[in-house]
């Protein structure tokens, strides 16, 4: 469930970072200054109560949210529903909250030295702190690839709180066997999914072109990266997923339905015990069948966790190669690299 797959649009999602695991001294050669970006909105804090009951219009909470009703206070708690019987009396409206703006993440905004041509959006592991993808993705990225520096936004960004639960997170499971299996809660994918698609409008109205548009996601932010551009219309430019897969409900669908011609490069450790190198080629068919252009390399020694030199500077190259607008650039780059699957199919 922590770390990703992906090709070319840059979606990357990470766990818990230890600093001492990543590169080493901070190049001087471009100070960057992040802008935290708060939510604009706030659902009512009681939003955050207890699922009704199914027998009487009652509904399960999104993420920790209601997305219809709470009711007034039975026994000193309020739940949710939609029927009468949760909007009578002192309830409290909570139908505004499914809107991507109430999703309640976090992230910091780093401004390029030069004029924004592009955009890097970077998701965070499971419990990912605010600033992951400054220490795992772009600390030194002027030293492999100055130009996404240079001309791109980068959003370093976080999942929301879970209520009541002392984490951060993109999506919530029903039990603890959905969490082994990755086979998340589907209403609360496709809140994370609207939340991730409204960070791509909005950086699609400053660079005005789709295919500058990279997502990049590490764990369960790949997965949401991988599930985000696929449910996306338009081609972005890249999407990278670390360590990340497509979700079982996905796989499951082999309908050949058409999607956006946006690249994917997934890459995966060879030593990776909660996403093993099978299940990303699976993937990889997958998209492939799909009509999506996938490169997948795999990295011998890696866990799911260390940060990776190889797999850093592959990431790198690849959003430098898409940024630059060349689609052949990709393509070069895929003959210079030893990836496990060049082009699957080909």
């Amino acid at each position: 469930m922590f770390f990703g797959s992906a090709n070319v649009v840059a979606v990357v999602a990470l766990v818990t970072l230890v600093d001492g695991r990543l590169l080493g001294r901070q190049s001087p050669l471009v100070h960057y200054i992040p802008q935290t970006e708060a939510p604009v909105f706030k659902c009512p804090q009681e939003c955050e109560c207890q699922p009704g009951a199914a027998d009487n219009g009652g509904m399960d909470l999104v993420s920790g949210m209601c997305h219809g009703y709470a009711s007034e206070e039975l026994s000193g708690a309020r739940f949710c529903g939609f029927s009468k019987t949760y909007w009578t009396g002192d309830f409290r409206d909570c139908t505004q909250c499914s809107r991507p703006e109430f999703f309640g993440s976090h992230y910091e905004l780093y401004q390029p030295t030069g004029v924004a041509t592009g955009s890097v959006i970077l998701l965070a592991p499971w419990n990912g702190t605010l600033g992951w993808g400054r220490q795992w993705v772009t600390k030194n990225m002027e030293l492999v690839a100055p130009s996404i520096r240079q001309h791109s936004r980068i959003l370093d960004v976080k999942g929301r709180p879970m209520p009541g639960k002392g984490f951060s997170a993109w999506y919530g499971y029903a039990d603890d066997s959905a969490w082994q299996t990755e086979d998340p809660i589907a209403a609360d994918v496709s809140w994370a999914v609207s939340y991730v698609h409204s960070l791509i409008e909005q950086e699609f109205k400053i660079v005005g072109d789709y295919r500058r548009i990279t997502v990049f996601g590490l764990s369960q932010g790949a997965n949401l990266a991988l599930e985000s551009v696929i449910r996306f219309p338009m081609p972005l430019g890249l999407v990278v997923s670390e360590r990340g897969v497509l979700l079982p409900s996905r796989r499951a669908n082999m309908t050949h339905r058409t999607i956006a011609a946006t690249p994917y490069v997934l890459t995966i450790g060879a030593a990776d015990h909660y996403y093993h190198e099978n299940v990303i080629r699976e993937c990889s068919s997958y998209l492939h069948k799909l009509g999506a252009s996938v490169f997948m390399k795999t990295i011998q020694g890696l866990d799911h966790y260390k940060w990776n030199n190889a797999e850093w500077q592959v990431a790198l190259n690849a959003v430098a190669a898409a940024q630059s607008g060349n689609v052949l650039a990709l393509y070069k780059l895929a003959q210079v690299t030893k990836w496990t699957v060049a082009q699957i199919g080909e």
